[in-house]
């Protein structure tokens, strides 16, 4: 045990206490020599208060006053804290007075002096075993009693809320989830035993062995979080949100993991150096990744791209706490300001932003702040920001500005499960108030849509304007394989691809929905000489898309599309030739069950265009089984009034 040690230099008041005595070289007739005042110590020790000072040569023994309690000793120093009759002072001053004495010599001069206690800080508890259930440590010198936590909650077995032995039983603890355990050492009188640093240890869900602790201490810049090292570790794994390590780096190496181009963290887990102590269990560890509280009050700040990504995180720990049986508050988030994805380097190929992949249970307020510029290049599959929005979760005004989504390639024979949508594929929320500002969005097979691919809830008061385009795909598969052109046709709106929920007040300034043709479809084989050469060709040439609206392509039974406005939406290369194509100013299809309503002036030029030329304008409200083509709906089966 370190103690603390303080040198007493008298005649100063430097250091918590004061001295004074005659000058050293004056002698009086008949008077021992004086303690040389500036040999006096102080050191403070779990074992006591220990004064000393140089012997005075022939000095039979040492007269000591302290607060008035008088001692002989014949030695050079003394315990105070052992001194029999002596209670300690409660506010940890002491006034001195030393006096040497000799067989023939009168008392010499006193030197007088004080002193205030700065307390012990005592030797943290050592963890010893575990052993049957029972956890033990070693004592500590000068310690009363322990503070003792199990994952947080104190543990006692007196009525102080302290406890007393060194072994703790874990038994009674439930197996399945991992223990942490804290204990500090504490004195009887804090004045001059002050608590110890906590030990901290971690015991594995089976509660069988002792084991490293995951890293709690983060600090993240610029989406690169680093670490302090935890002690026995030689390796630390990266764990991510898909609970998967991401990296394991060496406890030598530089602590640090750099999540710009890679999946945001969900902890840090040491792999332990000893084998008696298990590798740290991997589960959910707090991260500051955004300022705030997450409150009504005090609402998660994003600022940065990096912040948006963010969301994921605490979205992951909401989840893993409503998996655990817990109602936790939704988390609030609040962009703070606006954001040029421009300065953000590619992500994903030519990606500068990353899909929200974990349900969004929160409330995301915009604060009509402006993302500018995001660039997205995806192979197949879907792409919304998020890709869930959840029932009771809101996502409101934020403007995407210059937004350019391309999905390159679905799979050449079957591109249909293909989407892209700015907001979110799947919708059970509210989206409100999110403006698409001269945004460009291409797919090769799939469908495109400005908001949500699938809305089960409500989408209100959003603004789009800019440009839909559909690909023809053509791209080779490896030789010797069976090559198909695209071949399906697929579906465009502007606010919503299919909606089962409310679409209401929204408004399409200008739209242009754009189509390409299509090969007829060729099945290809390579001949005997290596040759590719076609096997079977059928069909004719086509345009690809079949289904386009300004607001919804497909209104499903209890739909409801409502007071919604555009202002121009041109139709170009879309499919003229087949019986089942529909396309509506305001919807394409609505289904049995499906009401859309409408009023008149907030109809505007809807266009239709078979080739790449300028289309004629539509003029029919409601469209017709000749050509399933209206200002309002393309094909009706279900409910249509005016406002």
């Amino acid at each position: 045990m370190k103690s603390v040690v303080t040198a007493v230099a008298l005649c100063l008041a430097l250091f918590g206490f004061a001295a004074c005595s005659d000058d050293a070289e004056e002698k009086n007739d008949g008077k021992f020599q004086a303690v040389d005042a500036s040999t006096v110590q102080i050191q403070e020790r779990a074992s006591g208060i220990m004064v000393s000072w140089d012997a005075v040569p022939t000095a039979g023994g040492y007269q000591m006053t302290v607060n008035g309690f008088k001692t002989t000793v014949t030695t050079r120093y003394v315990n105070i804290s052992h001194l029999s009759g002596f209670d300690l002072p409660a506010d940890g001053k002491f006034d001195f007075t030393l006096i040497a004495q000799a067989i023939g010599y009168d008392d010499s001069d006193p030197i007088n002096f004080t002193y205030t206690a700065k307390g012990v800080t005592l030797d943290s508890p050592q963890i010893k075993s575990l052993d049957n259930g029972v956890l033990s440590w070693d004592g500590v010198s000068g310690a009363s009693a322990y503070k003792v936590s199990v994952d947080g909650k104190n543990v006692t077995d007196g009525g102080d809320g302290l406890y007393h032995k060194t072994s703790l039983d874990i038994s009674g603890y439930t197996a399945g989830a991992a223990l942490k355990v804290e204990i500090a050492a504490l004195g009887n009188n804090d004045t001059y035993f002050k608590q110890s640093a906590v030990s901290t240890v971690g015991i594995n869900a089976a509660h069988t062995k002792l084991m490293l602790l995951p890293v709690e201490g983060y600090e993240v810049n610029d989406g690169v979080i680093t670490w302090m090292p935890v002690g026995g570790a030689s390796a630390y794994r990266v764990v991510d949100l898909n609970m998967t390590v991401a990296k394991t780096i060496k406890a030598n190496d530089t602590l640090r993991y750099d999540m710009v181009g890679s999946n945001l963290i969900l902890g840090v887990f040491p792999v332990s150096s000893d084998k008696a102590i298990a590798d740290a269990e991997i589960s959910p560890m707090k991260i500051d990744y955004l300022d705030g509280k997450g409150t009504a009050e005090s609402p998660y700040l994003v600022r940065t791209p990096f912040d948006l990504r963010a969301v994921d995180y605490y979205e992951f720990m909401y989840e893993y706490e409503l998996s655990g049986g817990k109602t936790p508050e939704r988390n609030r988030y609040r962009i703070e300001n606006d954001m040029n994805f421009n300065s953000v380097a590619a992500l994903d190929s030519e990606s500068n932003l990353f899909t929200l992949s974990r349900p969004f249970y929160g409330y995301l307020d915009g604060g009509l702040k402006k993302l500018s510029n995001v660039r997205v290049e995806y192979d197949g599959g879907y792409w919304a920001l998020f890709d869930f929005i959840a029932e009771g979760a809101t996502v409101r005004d934020i403007t995407f500005d210059g937004a350019e989504i391309n999905n390159k390639l679905q799979d050449a024979a079957f591109p249909l499960g293909a989407s892209v949508a700015a907001v979110a594929n799947k919708n059970y929320g509210t989206v409100r108030g999110v403006w698409l500002k001269d945004v460009r969005f291409t797919s090769v097979g799939g469908s495109v849509s400005g908001i949500c691919t699938y809305n089960y809830g409500t989408v209100t008061k959003c603004t789009v304007s800019g440009e839909f385009v559909q690909v023809a795909a053509k791209t080779l598969v490896p030789e010797g394989e069976i090559l198909l052109y695209n071949q399906a046709c697929y579906e465009m709106a502007g606010v919503a691809l299919e909606n089962y929920g409310t679409v209401s007040d929204n408004t399409v300034d200008r739209l242009d929905i754009r189509g390409s043709e299509c090969d007829n479809v060729t099945e290809w084989k390579i001949d005997d000489w290596g040759n590719r050469v076609a096997a079977l060709s059928y069909g004719t040439p086509y345009n690809n898309v079949r289904c386009a609206a300004g607001i919804v392509s497909v209104n499903r039974s209890g739909g409801v599309v409502s007071g919604n406005a555009y202002g121009t939406i041109n139709l170009i290369r879309v499919n003229g030739d087949y019986q089942n194509q529909e396309f509506g100013g305001m919807v394409a299809y609505n289904a049995k069950g499906g009401t859309v309503s409408y009023g008149v002036n907030k109809l505007g030029t809807f266009t239709y265009s078979a080739s790449g030329s300028a289309g004629s304008a539509v003029t029919a409200l409601n469209g017709k089984s000749t050509d399933y083509r209206g200002k309002v709906v393309g094909k009706n089966d279900g409910r249509v009034s005016s406002i």
